[in-house]
């Protein structure tokens, strides 16, 4: 045999062991569409691919024998197969319409997909809904969106307060407020009144930019106080902001800009009507709300490598309410997000997010102030003269009757003109920052330690003045004033260890966490202030009340959590947390709490004896201590 045979027969060789040391195939969803992107990963190894553009992909490995795959996708059920082919595989997934498959956060140190949770959580994906919708705050992004969950605003007003109500309030101390977390930084979530307008208050979660939310998850029941403590007995917000990453480009470009610019109204959404409404000025209050302008930008850049992975977020908006003079009631927010995850080895990486946001806004006394245009419209007050008598709209209405047939004067804006309530302002102006720095440390193959420090620092401005007298309420040149500083810190250190024992998958993880909050406020009241380059001189001025405050609180606590998964099917959890402080004050600094829980997939345990359309069937027992 010739040396070119020789050649022939090991490039031939050489050839069949090439391809036979490859897996490859398609994955699509059940239309037959290509899922560019899903992650095939060889169970038993660390060997993975992602399927290209048309679906296709190639995994190198020459298996032995019989193998498994398997295969993921965003929005689509985890799919395990089990094979000896090698060539030409076709996997197709089918959609998660229950999103079973996404993971949420269900204690201190704990996450399970949806499908296999045993606790009460419901989720919200922001990032989806922003991209088409641009949102006022928070409140307006989640509102009737989250089962169990209702967001209840002091007014209709732009800017204004609102609170979480879970499973219809209640809670500890009364309060009713779940502790609310944002990229696991316990922030300020208070809704304050330091100068009345008609009963509604102003909102810190205002100041969140509802563009930089990626999703909310809302923490219920028995697993709040088992695995956050105390203050978590009405439940726990957990709020995640968009990182950077793999952009899965065409290009092969590793970032993503994107800009979007929404301009728009607020218009009335319901005209008053007198007949309808039993009123007498209805034509006054439509005339006193006016569509209200909207303008919003704003800019972010995302991207990533192995090793660093960014997200820059920019965000101005303005927005008007309805009431008939702008100045009285405006929201101008200005945000600005840098999110850094560094990868620095296999086993040690980093994450350090900020954010700081400028937020001034103005807010009109509400309906059940007399210092408001609701109030003077709304409560139109029936004209009578010197002798007691109706004071009717013209002679021929004189028939006995006088309200009953609508002939009695009533007159708006009976106690305050309409350019009294022009000159009343309150302002306020809050700058924020929120920032953290978290480290994950992998000690061994399981083995995971975690710390994490973060800072919510806020200081508030409110000014409230009136520039007419109003009899034994207002003084001429009033002007009110209030000064409130916030600042939160949060701790938090732990580790977390993940064994598998044949078909059972155990999780083991202790935290501590430490919150440290210290609020003071300062508040006065000026008369006769008349002109600033008179007010500094004190000039004829009087500064008849003043007040102080100073609040600190601390409190932590640490929280065991054992996880036990069997075969995919069966969920056990038992959770322990201790707290060391808490609102209960000093006789009650040592709290704990315990919490059991099970859950089963029926619908794969007990397949074959359910009908194929059940998807998903989860029945699920808790219990949990909550103070």
């Amino acid at each position: 045999m010739t040396y070119k045979n020789w050649y022939l027969l090991l490039a031939i060789f050489l050839f069949q062991n090439l391809t036979l040391a490859a897996i490859n195939g398609t994955i699509s969803d059940k239309s037959g569409h290509p899922l560019r992107g899903a992650n095939i990963l060889l169970e038993g190894t660390d060997l993975g691919t992602a399927a290209n553009e048309d679906g296709t992909f190639v995994l190198e490995y020459k298996p032995e024998s019989e193998y498994s795959l398997e295969v993921t996708h965003i929005g689509f059920k985890t799919k395990r197969i089990t094979t000896t082919e090698t060539t030409d595989l076709v996997i197709v997934l089918d959609k998660d319409v229950f999103s079973s498959e996404s993971v949420v956060v269900t204690g201190v140190g704990s996450e399970r997909s949806i499908g296999h949770t045993e606790v009460s959580v419901s989720r919200f994906i922001g990032s989806d809904l922003a991209k088409t919708i641009s949102f006022s705050d928070v409140s307006q992004m989640l509102y009737g969106k989250m089962s169990g969950v209702d967001i209840r605003k002091a007014s209709g007003n732009i800017g204004g307060g609102w609170r979480f109500d879970v499973r219809a309030g209640g809670g500890l101390n009364g309060d009713e407020q779940p502790i609310i977390y944002i990229d696991g930084i316990r922030m300020d979530n208070d809704e304050y009144y330091s100068l009345y307008a008609g009963g509604q208050g102003v909102s810190t979660l205002a100041d969140l930019n509802p563009e930089d939310i990626e999703s909310v998850e809302i923490l219920k029941g028995p697993a709040g106080a088992t695995s956050y403590g105390t203050n978590s007995s009405n439940g726990v917000v957990l709020i995640t902001t968009k990182r950077g990453g793999d952009q899965n480009r065409t290009d092969e470009k590793n970032y993503t800009i994107k800009y979007k610019q929404v301009t728009g109204t607020n218009e009335q959404s319901y005209i008053y009507d007198n007949e309808k409404d039993g009123l007498y000025s209805a034509d006054d209050l439509n005339a006193v709300h006016t569509p209200g302008r909207i303008d919003h930008r704003n800019l972010s850049i995302s991207g990533g490598t192995p090793a660093l992975n960014y997200y820059i977020g920019l965000d101005d908006r303005y927005e008007e309410g309805l009431t008939v003079n702008k100045k009285q009631n405006y929201m101008d927010r200005s945000s600005a997000r840098l999110n850094v995850d560094i990868t620095a080895s296999k086993n040690l990486s980093f994450s350090v997010l900020t954010n700081y946001v400028r937020n001034i806004r103005t807010i009109p006394d509400n309906d059940n102030s007399i210092l408001g245009w609701l109030a003077n419209t709304y409560w139109a007050v029936a004209q009578y003269d010197e002798n007691g008598d109706p004071v009717l709209n013209s002679a021929d209405d004189n028939d006995g009757s006088g309200r009953a047939n609508g002939t009695q004067q009533y007159e708006p804006f009976y106690f305050l003109d309409s350019s009294d309530i022009n000159k009343i302002y309150y302002w306020v102006e809050s700058k924020r920052f929120i920032g953290s720095i978290s480290v994950n440390f992998q000690l061994a193959d399981g083995l995971v330690l975690k710390g994490r420090v973060g800072i919510d620092d806020s200081r508030t401005n409110e000014e409230k003045k009136h520039n007419s007298s109003f009899p034994d309420i207002w003084s001429i040149e009033n002007k009110q004033g209030f000064i409130r500083q916030n600042q939160e810190l949060t701790y938090e250190i732990g580790s977390s260890y993940i064994k598998s024992i044949g078909s059972v998958e155990s999780k083991t993880s202790i935290t501590t966490q430490a919150y440290d909050q210290k609020k003071q406020g300062y508040g006065f009241k000026r008369l006769n202030y008349i002109a600033p380059d008179i007010s500094i001189t004190g000039f004829n001025e009087e500064m008849p009340y003043k007040d102080e405050e100073f609040f600190h609180f601390r409190d932590g606590g640490t929280a065991f959590t054992e996880e036990l998964s069997m075969n995919g099917k069966y969920f056990l959890t038992f959770s322990h947390r201790r707290d060391f402080g808490s609102t209960l004050g000093t006789r009650a600094n040592q709290i704990s709490y315990t919490g059991f829980r099970f859950g089963c997939r029926a619908d794969r345990a007990f397949n074959s004896f359910l009908p194929s359309f059940i998807n998903l069937l989860k029945p699920r027992i808790a219990y949990g201590e909550s103070g």
